[in-house]
Protein backbone atom coordinates (compact mmCIF):
# COMPACT_ATOMS: atom_id res chain seq x y z
CA UNK A 1 0.00 0.00 0.00
CA UNK A 2 1.52 3.42 -1.18
CA UNK A 3 2.28 5.57 1.68
CA UNK A 4 0.87 8.99 2.13
CA UNK A 5 3.26 11.64 1.58
CA UNK A 6 4.21 14.09 4.91
CA UNK A 7 3.49 17.39 3.51
CA UNK A 8 0.33 16.79 1.94
CA UNK A 9 -1.25 14.88 5.39
CA UNK A 10 0.00 17.72 7.07
CA UNK A 11 -1.86 19.95 4.97
CA UNK A 12 -5.02 18.32 4.60
CA UNK A 13 -4.81 18.43 8.89
CA UNK A 14 -3.97 21.92 9.07
CA UNK A 15 -6.78 22.82 6.49
CA UNK A 16 -9.48 21.13 8.28
CA UNK A 17 -8.60 21.92 11.55
CA UNK A 18 -10.13 25.22 13.57
CA UNK A 19 -8.87 28.87 13.33
CA UNK A 20 -5.83 29.79 14.60
CA UNK A 21 -5.28 32.47 16.73
CA UNK A 22 -1.40 34.42 16.90
CA UNK A 23 0.25 31.53 18.69
CA UNK A 24 3.82 31.20 17.56
CA UNK A 25 6.04 28.03 18.25
CA UNK A 26 9.45 26.39 17.63
CA UNK A 27 12.62 28.42 17.91
CA UNK A 28 13.81 31.62 16.36
CA UNK A 29 16.38 31.82 13.75
CA UNK A 30 19.68 33.58 14.50
CA UNK A 31 19.55 36.81 12.93
CA UNK A 32 15.91 36.82 12.00
CA UNK A 33 13.71 39.89 12.94
CA UNK A 34 12.50 38.90 16.21
CA UNK A 35 16.00 38.68 17.54
CA UNK A 36 17.32 41.40 15.87
CA UNK A 37 14.72 43.77 17.00
CA UNK A 38 15.03 42.25 20.91
CA UNK A 39 18.71 43.44 20.87
CA UNK A 40 18.00 46.52 19.48
CA UNK A 41 15.12 46.75 22.50
CA UNK A 42 17.76 45.49 25.07
CA UNK A 43 20.59 47.96 23.82
CA UNK A 44 17.87 50.82 24.16
CA UNK A 45 17.52 49.90 27.89
CA UNK A 46 13.68 48.22 27.63
CA UNK A 47 14.70 44.74 28.81
CA UNK A 48 16.41 45.40 31.68
CA UNK A 49 17.86 41.58 33.04
CA UNK A 50 16.40 39.54 29.93
CA UNK A 51 18.42 36.31 28.82
CA UNK A 52 19.05 37.12 25.13
CA UNK A 53 22.99 35.99 24.53
CA UNK A 54 22.44 32.16 23.97
CA UNK A 55 21.17 31.98 20.51
CA UNK A 56 18.52 30.87 18.67
CA UNK A 57 15.91 32.08 21.17
CA UNK A 58 13.05 29.66 21.69
CA UNK A 59 9.80 31.41 20.72
CA UNK A 60 8.85 31.26 24.29
CA UNK A 61 11.67 33.43 25.89
CA UNK A 62 11.18 35.60 22.66
CA UNK A 63 7.36 35.56 23.45
CA UNK A 64 8.42 36.48 27.10
CA UNK A 65 10.63 39.03 26.37
CA UNK A 66 7.96 40.89 24.02
CA UNK A 67 5.25 40.70 26.79
CA UNK A 68 8.07 42.52 29.31
CA UNK A 69 7.89 45.17 26.34
CA UNK A 70 4.14 45.44 25.85
CA UNK A 71 4.24 46.75 29.61
CA UNK A 72 6.15 49.78 28.70
CA UNK A 73 5.13 50.87 25.31
CA UNK A 74 5.39 54.32 25.81
CA UNK A 75 8.95 54.17 26.10
CA UNK A 76 8.65 53.00 22.04
CA UNK A 77 8.93 54.77 19.25
CA UNK A 78 6.22 54.57 16.43
CA UNK A 79 8.30 52.32 14.38
CA UNK A 80 8.80 49.99 17.21
CA UNK A 81 5.01 50.11 18.37
CA UNK A 82 4.36 48.57 15.05
CA UNK A 83 6.70 46.12 15.05
CA UNK A 84 6.37 45.04 18.23
CA UNK A 85 2.40 44.74 17.95
CA UNK A 86 3.07 42.26 15.01
CA UNK A 87 5.40 40.43 16.81
CA UNK A 88 3.23 40.09 19.51
CA UNK A 89 0.24 38.94 16.93
CA UNK A 90 -1.57 41.52 17.53
CA UNK A 91 -1.70 42.95 14.13
CA UNK A 92 -1.13 41.25 10.94
CA UNK A 93 2.30 41.22 8.69
CA UNK A 94 2.38 42.98 5.19
CA UNK A 95 -0.05 41.72 2.63
CA UNK A 96 -1.72 39.44 4.94
CA UNK A 97 -5.37 41.09 4.59
CA UNK A 98 -5.06 41.23 0.54
CA UNK A 99 -3.73 37.54 0.84
CA UNK A 100 -6.78 36.38 3.55
CA UNK A 101 -9.42 38.24 0.70
CA UNK A 102 -9.34 35.99 -1.56
CA UNK A 103 -7.99 32.51 0.42
CA UNK A 104 -9.11 32.42 4.26
CA UNK A 105 -7.20 29.56 5.24
CA UNK A 106 -3.87 31.40 4.93
CA UNK A 107 -2.12 33.59 7.08
CA UNK A 108 -4.89 32.86 9.78
CA UNK A 109 -2.65 33.77 12.41
CA UNK A 110 -1.18 36.99 10.67
CA UNK A 111 2.12 35.72 10.48
CA UNK A 112 2.06 31.68 9.56
CA UNK A 113 1.17 30.30 6.19
CA UNK A 114 -0.83 27.60 7.91
CA UNK A 115 -1.63 27.38 11.07
CA UNK A 116 -3.87 25.56 13.71
CA UNK A 117 -4.12 25.62 17.43
CA UNK A 118 -6.11 23.79 19.89
CA UNK A 119 -6.36 24.52 23.75
CA UNK A 120 -3.25 23.08 24.27
CA UNK A 121 -1.75 22.17 21.03
CA UNK A 122 -0.51 24.05 17.71
CA UNK A 123 0.82 23.85 14.31
CA UNK A 124 3.01 25.73 11.89
CA UNK A 125 3.96 24.93 8.52
CA UNK A 126 5.76 27.72 6.27
CA UNK A 127 7.71 27.53 3.29
CA UNK A 128 10.87 29.17 2.79
CA UNK A 129 12.67 29.89 -0.27
CA UNK A 130 16.16 31.74 -1.23
CA UNK A 131 16.45 32.68 -4.93
CA UNK A 132 19.67 34.95 -5.78
CA UNK A 133 20.38 36.14 -9.45
CA UNK A 134 23.97 38.14 -10.08
CA UNK A 135 27.01 38.78 -12.21
CA UNK A 136 30.23 38.43 -10.96
CA UNK A 137 33.26 40.88 -12.47
CA UNK A 138 36.71 39.33 -11.05
CA UNK A 139 40.24 39.93 -10.96
CA UNK A 140 41.76 39.13 -14.10
CA UNK A 141 44.30 36.24 -13.55
CA UNK A 142 45.74 33.30 -15.13
CA UNK A 143 42.64 31.10 -13.62
CA UNK A 144 40.15 33.42 -13.09
CA UNK A 145 38.84 36.42 -15.30
CA UNK A 146 35.82 38.26 -16.73
CA UNK A 147 32.45 38.25 -15.75
CA UNK A 148 30.77 35.28 -14.38
CA UNK A 149 26.93 34.59 -13.63
CA UNK A 150 25.95 33.49 -10.56
CA UNK A 151 22.68 32.24 -8.87
CA UNK A 152 21.52 30.52 -6.25
CA UNK A 153 18.16 28.11 -5.98
CA UNK A 154 17.24 26.78 -2.44
CA UNK A 155 13.54 26.06 -1.59
CA UNK A 156 12.88 24.84 2.06
CA UNK A 157 9.72 24.04 4.27
CA UNK A 158 9.36 24.92 7.88
CA UNK A 159 7.18 22.91 10.77
CA UNK A 160 6.99 23.78 13.79
CA UNK A 161 4.16 23.63 16.66
CA UNK A 162 3.77 22.30 20.39
CA UNK A 163 1.71 19.70 22.31
CA UNK A 164 1.16 20.91 25.74
CA UNK A 165 4.47 21.70 27.17
CA UNK A 166 6.72 19.96 24.18
CA UNK A 167 7.83 22.06 21.04
CA UNK A 168 9.17 20.90 18.03
CA UNK A 169 10.69 22.72 14.87
CA UNK A 170 11.59 21.50 12.09
CA UNK A 171 13.22 23.14 8.54
CA UNK A 172 14.54 21.33 5.06
CA UNK A 173 16.69 22.51 2.55
CA UNK A 174 17.63 22.06 -1.01
CA UNK A 175 20.06 24.15 -2.24
CA UNK A 176 22.16 24.47 -6.00
CA UNK A 177 24.43 26.95 -6.02
CA UNK A 178 27.25 28.43 -8.78
CA UNK A 179 29.22 30.33 -7.13
CA UNK A 180 32.00 33.15 -7.80
CA UNK A 181 34.84 30.99 -7.83
CA UNK A 182 34.37 27.59 -6.59
CA UNK A 183 36.21 26.37 -3.65
CA UNK A 184 35.71 22.58 -2.51
CA UNK A 185 37.62 21.17 -0.01
CA UNK A 186 37.37 17.42 1.16
CA UNK A 187 33.88 17.03 -0.42
CA UNK A 188 32.57 20.14 1.61
CA UNK A 189 32.71 24.15 1.28
CA UNK A 190 32.35 26.87 4.74
CA UNK A 191 29.70 26.14 6.49
CA UNK A 192 27.91 23.60 4.63
CA UNK A 193 27.98 19.58 4.92
CA UNK A 194 28.59 17.24 2.30
CA UNK A 195 28.81 18.97 -1.01
CA UNK A 196 28.48 18.24 -4.62
CA UNK A 197 30.32 19.66 -6.91
CA UNK A 198 29.41 19.26 -10.96
CA UNK A 199 32.41 21.38 -12.85
CA UNK A 200 32.33 22.81 -15.59
CA UNK A 201 35.37 24.24 -17.80
CA UNK A 202 34.77 27.16 -19.01
CA UNK A 203 38.13 29.26 -21.67
CA UNK A 204 40.99 29.39 -19.03
CA UNK A 205 38.86 28.91 -15.98
CA UNK A 206 36.85 26.40 -13.79
CA UNK A 207 33.17 26.82 -12.85
CA UNK A 208 30.68 24.59 -11.77
CA UNK A 209 27.87 24.14 -9.23
CA UNK A 210 27.55 23.37 -6.06
CA UNK A 211 24.33 20.64 -5.09
CA UNK A 212 23.78 20.25 -1.04
CA UNK A 213 21.38 20.13 1.26
CA UNK A 214 20.48 20.50 4.87
CA UNK A 215 18.33 20.15 8.22
CA UNK A 216 17.40 20.91 11.36
CA UNK A 217 15.44 19.60 14.02
CA UNK A 218 14.91 19.95 17.50
CA UNK A 219 12.23 18.65 20.30
CA UNK A 220 12.21 20.47 23.17
CA UNK A 221 10.41 20.91 26.59
CA UNK A 222 9.88 23.47 28.54
CA UNK A 223 8.57 24.87 32.36
CA UNK A 224 8.47 27.75 34.74
CA UNK A 225 12.57 27.07 34.66
CA UNK A 226 13.83 24.69 32.44
CA UNK A 227 14.24 24.71 28.56
CA UNK A 228 15.38 21.49 27.37
CA UNK A 229 16.27 20.86 23.37
CA UNK A 230 17.61 17.53 21.49
CA UNK A 231 18.20 17.39 17.97
CA UNK A 232 20.04 19.51 15.46
CA UNK A 233 20.69 22.96 15.26
CA UNK A 234 23.22 26.04 15.02
CA UNK A 235 24.47 28.13 18.93
CA UNK A 236 25.87 31.36 18.92
CA UNK A 237 27.01 32.51 22.12
CA UNK A 238 27.93 36.07 23.43
CA UNK A 239 26.65 39.59 22.60
CA UNK A 240 28.52 39.77 19.63
CA UNK A 241 27.72 39.21 15.94
CA UNK A 242 30.97 37.25 16.60
CA UNK A 243 31.84 35.07 19.46
CA UNK A 244 35.09 33.41 20.47
CA UNK A 245 33.11 30.55 22.12
CA UNK A 246 30.14 29.37 20.16
CA UNK A 247 29.57 31.22 16.38
CA UNK A 248 27.05 30.42 14.44
CA UNK A 249 29.65 29.59 11.18
CA UNK A 250 29.94 25.98 11.43
CA UNK A 251 26.80 23.44 10.46
CA UNK A 252 24.77 21.89 12.35
CA UNK A 253 25.44 19.20 14.69
CA UNK A 254 23.73 17.07 17.17
CA UNK A 255 23.29 18.35 20.37
CA UNK A 256 21.27 18.31 24.10
CA UNK A 257 20.59 21.80 25.45
CA UNK A 258 19.87 22.47 29.18
CA UNK A 259 19.05 25.71 29.92
CA UNK A 260 17.89 27.27 33.63
CA UNK A 261 16.68 29.93 34.25
CA UNK A 262 16.31 31.52 37.89
CA UNK A 263 16.64 34.71 40.03
CA UNK A 264 19.45 36.82 37.97
CA UNK A 265 20.58 33.58 36.73
CA UNK A 266 21.38 31.80 33.56
CA UNK A 267 23.41 28.39 33.26
CA UNK A 268 23.55 26.72 29.78
CA UNK A 269 24.61 23.40 29.22
CA UNK A 270 25.12 21.73 25.41
CA UNK A 271 26.10 18.51 24.99
CA UNK A 272 27.34 17.53 21.37
CA UNK A 273 28.45 15.09 18.98
CA UNK A 274 30.24 16.47 16.42
CA UNK A 275 32.57 15.28 12.69
CA UNK A 276 36.23 15.73 13.53
CA UNK A 277 36.69 16.11 9.55
CA UNK A 278 35.18 16.62 6.20
CA UNK A 279 37.00 14.00 4.22
CA UNK A 280 35.52 10.57 3.37
CA UNK A 281 37.75 7.84 3.89
CA UNK A 282 36.19 5.94 1.81
CA UNK A 283 32.05 5.18 0.76
CA UNK A 284 31.95 2.34 3.13
CA UNK A 285 33.02 4.60 6.53
CA UNK A 286 31.12 6.88 8.41
CA UNK A 287 32.93 9.96 9.28
CA UNK A 288 35.57 9.97 12.84
CA UNK A 289 33.11 11.62 14.98
CA UNK A 290 34.02 14.08 18.06
CA UNK A 291 32.50 15.33 21.29
CA UNK A 292 31.67 18.25 23.31
CA UNK A 293 30.72 19.49 26.52
CA UNK A 294 30.20 22.98 27.04
CA UNK A 295 28.62 25.42 29.80
CA UNK A 296 27.92 28.71 30.43
CA UNK A 297 26.50 30.96 33.49
CA UNK A 298 25.86 34.56 33.22
CA UNK A 299 25.07 36.72 36.26
CA UNK A 300 23.04 40.20 36.08
CA UNK A 301 25.10 42.03 38.67
CA UNK A 302 22.67 44.58 38.08
CA UNK A 303 19.89 44.57 35.84
CA UNK A 304 22.04 46.38 32.46
CA UNK A 305 25.35 44.90 33.43
CA UNK A 306 25.73 41.39 32.28
CA UNK A 307 28.81 39.09 33.00
CA UNK A 308 28.90 35.46 31.40
CA UNK A 309 31.78 32.88 32.45
CA UNK A 310 31.77 30.05 30.26
CA UNK A 311 34.18 26.33 29.85
CA UNK A 312 34.50 23.81 27.56
CA UNK A 313 35.58 20.67 26.90
CA UNK A 314 36.53 18.77 23.13
CA UNK A 315 37.33 14.98 22.93
CA UNK A 316 37.85 12.19 20.93
CA UNK A 317 36.92 8.34 21.41
CA UNK A 318 40.02 6.60 22.66
CA UNK A 319 39.41 2.69 22.47
CA UNK A 320 42.77 2.26 24.01
CA UNK A 321 41.69 3.96 27.15
CA UNK A 322 37.90 2.25 26.86
CA UNK A 323 36.44 5.83 26.13
CA UNK A 324 34.56 4.21 23.09
CA UNK A 325 31.72 7.34 22.50
CA UNK A 326 31.02 10.12 24.72
CA UNK A 327 32.85 10.07 27.64
CA UNK A 328 29.73 10.40 30.99
CA UNK A 329 32.24 12.13 33.24
CA UNK A 330 31.55 15.38 31.12
CA UNK A 331 27.33 14.74 31.70
CA UNK A 332 27.80 16.47 34.60
CA UNK A 333 25.89 20.06 34.29
CA UNK A 334 27.39 21.11 37.21
CA UNK A 335 31.33 19.76 37.64
CA UNK A 336 34.17 21.50 36.26
CA UNK A 337 35.95 20.23 33.85
CA UNK A 338 39.41 20.98 34.44
CA UNK A 339 39.39 19.03 37.41
CA UNK A 340 38.08 15.67 35.71
CA UNK A 341 40.92 16.10 32.93
CA UNK A 342 43.11 15.49 36.07
CA UNK A 343 41.68 12.72 37.43
CA UNK A 344 41.31 11.02 34.39
CA UNK A 345 44.36 11.77 32.85
CA UNK A 346 42.47 13.66 30.35
CA UNK A 347 43.87 14.39 26.80
CA UNK A 348 41.21 16.51 25.31
CA UNK A 349 41.25 20.18 24.30
CA UNK A 350 39.74 22.71 27.12
CA UNK A 351 39.00 26.06 26.80
CA UNK A 352 37.50 28.95 29.54
CA UNK A 353 36.29 31.90 28.91
CA UNK A 354 34.42 35.21 29.95
CA UNK A 355 32.54 37.97 28.93
CA UNK A 356 30.27 41.10 30.16
CA UNK A 357 27.95 43.26 28.47
CA UNK A 358 26.53 46.89 29.93
CA UNK A 359 23.77 48.83 28.69
CA UNK A 360 25.70 52.39 29.59
CA UNK A 361 23.03 54.37 28.79
CA UNK A 362 20.02 53.55 26.38
CA UNK A 363 21.17 53.31 22.89
CA UNK A 364 24.54 52.77 24.51
CA UNK A 365 25.63 48.93 24.74
CA UNK A 366 29.77 48.17 24.79
CA UNK A 367 30.30 44.25 24.69
CA UNK A 368 32.92 41.84 25.26
CA UNK A 369 34.91 38.21 25.82
CA UNK A 370 38.09 36.84 26.31
CA UNK A 371 39.30 32.99 25.42
CA UNK A 372 41.84 30.92 27.11
CA UNK A 373 42.54 27.77 25.23
CA UNK A 374 46.17 27.16 27.31
CA UNK A 375 48.12 29.55 29.45
CA UNK A 376 50.67 30.07 31.67
CA UNK A 377 50.94 32.92 34.03
CA UNK A 378 54.63 32.81 33.93
CA UNK A 379 54.35 33.41 30.09
CA UNK A 380 52.27 36.40 29.78
CA UNK A 381 54.72 39.03 29.87
CA UNK A 382 57.67 36.90 28.95
CA UNK A 383 59.47 37.79 26.00
CA UNK A 384 60.02 33.98 24.80
CA UNK A 385 56.51 34.22 23.72
CA UNK A 386 55.94 30.65 24.30
CA UNK A 387 53.12 28.83 21.84
CA UNK A 388 51.58 28.02 24.63
CA UNK A 389 49.97 31.01 24.94
CA UNK A 390 46.97 30.62 23.22
CA UNK A 391 44.27 33.28 24.11
CA UNK A 392 41.93 35.75 22.01
CA UNK A 393 40.00 38.80 22.81
CA UNK A 394 36.99 40.23 21.36
CA UNK A 395 35.67 44.08 21.84
CA UNK A 396 32.45 45.12 20.31
CA UNK A 397 29.98 48.40 20.80
CA UNK A 398 26.38 48.02 20.10
CA UNK A 399 24.92 51.61 19.16
CA UNK A 400 21.14 52.10 18.26
CA UNK A 401 19.10 55.07 17.85
CA UNK A 402 22.25 57.00 17.66
CA UNK A 403 22.89 59.22 15.54
CA UNK A 404 19.92 58.47 13.28
CA UNK A 405 16.60 56.58 14.76
CA UNK A 406 15.90 53.30 13.69
CA UNK A 407 19.40 52.83 13.04
CA UNK A 408 21.48 49.98 14.44
CA UNK A 409 25.25 49.85 14.41
CA UNK A 410 28.03 47.46 15.94
CA UNK A 411 31.48 47.69 15.51
CA UNK A 412 34.01 44.86 16.46
CA UNK A 413 37.95 44.26 17.16
CA UNK A 414 39.15 40.60 17.53
CA UNK A 415 42.63 39.47 18.38
CA UNK A 416 43.31 35.50 18.42
CA UNK A 417 46.77 34.45 19.19
CA UNK A 418 48.28 31.28 16.73
CA UNK A 419 47.53 28.03 17.69
CA UNK A 420 44.63 29.12 19.86
CA UNK A 421 41.82 26.62 18.68
CA UNK A 422 44.05 24.02 17.48
CA UNK A 423 45.41 20.55 19.32
CA UNK A 424 46.84 17.76 18.76
CA UNK A 425 44.75 15.60 17.45
CA UNK A 426 41.34 15.86 15.71
CA UNK A 427 40.08 17.37 18.84
CA UNK A 428 40.82 21.16 17.73
CA UNK A 429 37.83 24.19 18.22
CA UNK A 430 36.27 22.77 14.35
CA UNK A 431 33.40 20.99 13.53
CA UNK A 432 33.14 19.16 10.03
CA UNK A 433 36.24 21.32 9.18
CA UNK A 434 34.98 24.75 10.00
CA UNK A 435 35.52 26.65 12.96
CA UNK A 436 33.37 26.47 16.21
CA UNK A 437 34.40 29.87 17.76
CA UNK A 438 35.27 32.99 15.66
CA UNK A 439 34.39 32.88 12.37
CA UNK A 440 38.25 34.36 10.99
CA UNK A 441 39.42 31.59 12.94
CA UNK A 442 43.31 32.24 14.71
CA UNK A 443 46.47 34.17 14.00
CA UNK A 444 44.68 37.45 13.24
CA UNK A 445 43.83 40.94 13.68
CA UNK A 446 39.16 41.25 12.90
CA UNK A 447 37.71 44.30 12.10
CA UNK A 448 33.67 44.10 11.97
CA UNK A 449 31.35 46.87 11.00
CA UNK A 450 27.53 45.92 10.53
CA UNK A 451 24.75 48.41 10.16
CA UNK A 452 20.71 47.81 10.08
CA UNK A 453 18.63 50.58 9.21
CA UNK A 454 14.44 50.26 9.01
CA UNK A 455 13.25 53.34 8.03
CA UNK A 456 9.57 51.61 7.36
CA UNK A 457 8.38 48.62 9.19
CA UNK A 458 8.65 46.52 5.66
CA UNK A 459 11.79 48.12 4.36
CA UNK A 460 14.92 46.48 5.82
CA UNK A 461 18.54 48.36 4.50
CA UNK A 462 21.65 46.40 5.78
CA UNK A 463 25.47 46.18 5.49
CA UNK A 464 28.49 44.05 6.81
CA UNK A 465 31.96 44.97 6.58
CA UNK A 466 34.88 43.07 7.44
CA UNK A 467 38.88 43.72 7.40
CA UNK A 468 41.07 40.39 8.25
CA UNK A 469 44.82 40.63 8.53
CA UNK A 470 45.84 37.07 9.22
CA UNK A 471 49.30 35.18 8.93
CA UNK A 472 48.60 32.08 7.14
CA UNK A 473 50.64 28.78 6.42
CA UNK A 474 52.17 27.11 4.08
CA UNK A 475 51.88 23.46 2.93
CA UNK A 476 54.83 22.52 5.14
CA UNK A 477 54.75 25.06 8.23
CA UNK A 478 52.35 25.49 10.03
CA UNK A 479 52.47 29.32 11.78
CA UNK A 480 49.31 28.38 14.01
CA UNK A 481 46.58 29.47 11.01
CA UNK A 482 44.48 26.38 10.50
CA UNK A 483 43.00 25.15 13.42
CA UNK A 484 42.69 21.93 11.68
CA UNK A 485 46.29 21.57 11.72
CA UNK A 486 48.40 19.67 14.80
CA UNK A 487 50.19 22.04 16.88
CA UNK A 488 52.93 19.22 17.48
CA UNK A 489 54.35 20.38 13.92
CA UNK A 490 54.58 23.63 14.63
CA UNK A 491 57.52 26.25 13.60
CA UNK A 492 58.50 26.69 16.31
CA UNK A 493 58.17 26.75 20.64
CA UNK A 494 59.27 30.39 21.50
CA UNK A 495 59.30 33.69 20.13
CA UNK A 496 56.13 32.93 18.41
CA UNK A 497 54.09 36.57 17.35
CA UNK A 498 50.95 37.28 16.16
CA UNK A 499 50.62 37.43 12.52
CA UNK A 500 53.50 35.01 11.71
CA UNK A 501 53.50 33.66 8.45
CA UNK A 502 52.12 34.37 5.11
CA UNK A 503 50.80 37.86 5.80
CA UNK A 504 47.32 38.16 3.92
CA UNK A 505 45.10 40.74 4.31
CA UNK A 506 41.02 40.40 3.72
CA UNK A 507 37.95 42.63 3.15
CA UNK A 508 34.68 41.61 2.77
CA UNK A 509 31.32 44.03 2.00
CA UNK A 510 27.86 43.02 1.87
CA UNK A 511 25.18 45.34 1.07
CA UNK A 512 21.50 44.55 1.00
CA UNK A 513 17.85 46.52 0.76
CA UNK A 514 14.66 45.02 0.78
CA UNK A 515 10.82 45.63 0.87
CA UNK A 516 8.73 43.13 2.57
CA UNK A 517 5.92 41.90 0.55
CA UNK A 518 4.31 39.19 2.83
CA UNK A 519 5.74 38.03 6.04
CA UNK A 520 9.37 36.95 5.98
CA UNK A 521 8.95 37.50 2.13
CA UNK A 522 11.82 39.76 0.69
CA UNK A 523 12.08 41.29 -2.47
CA UNK A 524 15.74 42.46 -2.33
CA UNK A 525 18.69 43.67 -3.86
CA UNK A 526 22.24 43.50 -2.83
CA UNK A 527 26.38 44.00 -3.75
CA UNK A 528 28.75 41.48 -2.20
CA UNK A 529 32.45 42.42 -2.65
CA UNK A 530 35.63 40.24 -1.40
CA UNK A 531 38.85 41.23 -2.00
CA UNK A 532 42.26 38.91 -1.18
CA UNK A 533 45.59 40.29 -0.97
CA UNK A 534 48.23 37.34 -0.07
CA UNK A 535 52.27 38.00 -0.31
CA UNK A 536 52.68 35.17 -2.33
CA UNK A 537 49.40 34.23 -4.41
CA UNK A 538 49.04 38.09 -5.16
CA UNK A 539 45.99 40.02 -5.26
CA UNK A 540 42.29 38.60 -5.95
CA UNK A 541 39.20 40.75 -6.32
CA UNK A 542 35.41 40.70 -7.32
CA UNK A 543 31.82 42.28 -7.12
CA UNK A 544 28.77 40.35 -7.24
CA UNK A 545 25.70 42.72 -8.05
CA UNK A 546 22.80 40.54 -6.98
CA UNK A 547 18.54 40.36 -6.99
CA UNK A 548 17.43 38.22 -3.91
CA UNK A 549 14.25 36.62 -3.08
CA UNK A 550 13.97 35.66 -0.02
CA UNK A 551 11.04 33.85 1.83
CA UNK A 552 11.50 32.29 6.05
CA UNK A 553 15.26 32.62 5.86
CA UNK A 554 17.27 35.59 7.10
CA UNK A 555 19.88 36.99 4.65
CA UNK A 556 22.71 34.98 4.68
CA UNK A 557 26.53 36.27 4.46
CA UNK A 558 29.71 34.89 3.82
CA UNK A 559 30.90 34.58 7.01
CA UNK A 560 28.21 35.60 9.72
Amino acid sequence: MRRPRLVPALLGLLLLAAPATAQRDGLQQIGDQVSEFLLRQQTLGRLDGAFLLSQPLSAYEAGRALDSLALRTDDLSAMDRTLLARYRGERPGPGVTTVNGWASVLYQNGEDMLSTEGDDYGFQLNPSAYLTVGYARQTESETRDGSTPIWQNTRAIRASGHIGPVFFESRIEETQQRPVAPAIEGGTIPRERRVRFLPQETGNRVEGTYDFGRAMGIVGFRSKYFEVRFGRDRNRWGAGTNSLWLSDFAPVYDQLQIRTNVWRIEYVNLFAAMDAQSVFPDRERALPRKYGAFHKLALNVTDRLQIELFESAIFLPDTLSGRSAYDVSFLNPIIFYHQVEKDYNFRGNLAVGAGAAWTVTPGVRPYGQVILTEFQAKELFSSRRAWSTKWGFLLGLHLADLPIENLDVRAEVARIRPYTYSHHADGNFTHYNDPLGHAAGQNLWDLALFLRYRPHPQVRLALNGAFTRRGRDTETDNFGGDPRRSYDDRVRDTGVTLLQGIRRDELLLELEGGYELLPDLFLSAGLRFESTDDEETGLYRYAAPFALLRWGLPFRSARY
